[in-house]
């Protein structure tokens, strides 16, 4: 695959030992600025997130409860076939087809197939220049939003990494194929968005290979990188990916798009704010919400407008799924 930008040759990015918050759990996870949260005060299977009203102005007590999505209906089922059928052979594939307007992808970072723990939100930042910016849609693939994500990001040929609830890419595999057939990244997400450090080891372990499972049959290839639901990561997983030779990705900077009602207007707030702070890095999206679906044209030609650069993340080996 073939895309816009610049490629770079495959550097190594591993770091000399495990970062030091490997050693336990993040409890909690991480709020849309970065900051620690308490443990959740619920966790289960589903789609979202709610932050309950009376927790909005003390994030440190409160923490994060699931919201379950409802099924998605056979009406937009088919729907999204016709959408799929777009994303694998109508999108743009060349800056030129996109226009002056177009964000584009500046240039692709090629990483090697080794363990490394990225994000400066709880790790060591990417090698990314002052207003580079990695976009990352975690939570998908979803029939009703995915397809335009993906159409957002065609138009502006842009790039990005989608990291994948196993549950989701088993119920919806041609929609997750075509992700990469897009151009894009893949790397894993859990399997069902559990909260693991409530979990035994054994089962986290279970989970990790289970999504690792569902991944290689739906793409045809090992996963190269993970990132923690709600970037709660535990010493048990670490390990094991450390071992397994994979990626951790946190974050460098989030917009909380995964909260209820939240408007375009106050995502493109956030995330003016929270790149300014931050300088660029590793934006973390969700492209299972209607919300950011709504949003990301509009996201897009901020990031344009402020004179970001888009950075394109593959890993050595990468190919389309058959």
């Amino acid at each position: 695959m073939k895309f816009p930008g610049k490629a770079i040759p495959a550097i190594s990015l591993a770091p000399a030992a495990v970062c030091a918050n490997a050693a336990g759990p993040v409890p909690g996870g991480l709020d849309k600025n970065g900051r620690r949260l308490a443990a959740p005060i619920a966790s289960r299977a589903g789609f979202g997130y709610v932050r309950p009203a009376r927790l909005l102005g003390d994030l440190a007590a409160g923490g994060l409860v699931r919201r379950r999505r409802p099924p998605v209906s056979a009406s937009a089922a088919a729907v999204a076939l016709l959408a799929i059928a777009a994303v694998s052979f109508g999108f743009p594939a060349a800056a030129a087809e996109c226009g002056a307007d177009a964000l584009g992808t500046a240039r692709t970072l090629i990483l090697k197939r080794e363990y490394g723990a990225w994000g400066a939100s709880q790790h060591t930042a990417l090698p990314l220049r002052k207003g580079e910016v990695v976009l990352t849609f975690d939570d998908g693939p979803r029939p009703d939003t995915t397809p335009r994500v993906l159409k957002a990001l065609a138009d502006h040929c842009v790039k990005a990494t989608f990291f994948m609830v196993g549950n989701n890419m088993a119920a919806f595999p041609d929609l997750a194929r075509s992700v990469v057939r897009a151009g894009h990244s893949a790397a894993m997400h859990s399997y069902a968005h559990p909260y693991l450090g409530h979990l035994a080891p054994a089962d986290q372990l279970a989970d990790l290979k289970k999504t690792q499972e569902v991944y290689q049959a739906t793409l045809g290839a090992a996963a190269p990188a993970y990132r923690f639901p709600m970037l709660a990561e535990t010493p048990t997983l670490m390990a094991a990916l450390q071992a397994q030779h994979i990626a951790v990705f946190s974050i460098d900077v989030g917009i909380g798009d995964w909260e209820a009602d939240v408007t375009t207007g106050v995502l493109a707030a956030r995330l003016a704010e929270n790149l300014k702070a931050a300088g660029g890095g590793i934006v973390l999206m969700h492209d299972a919400y209607g919300p950011l679906a709504d949003a990301l044209p509009v996201l897009l030609k901020l990031l344009k407008d402020g004179g970001y650069q888009v950075v394109h993340l593959e890993w050595e080996g990468a190919k389309d799924p058959d």
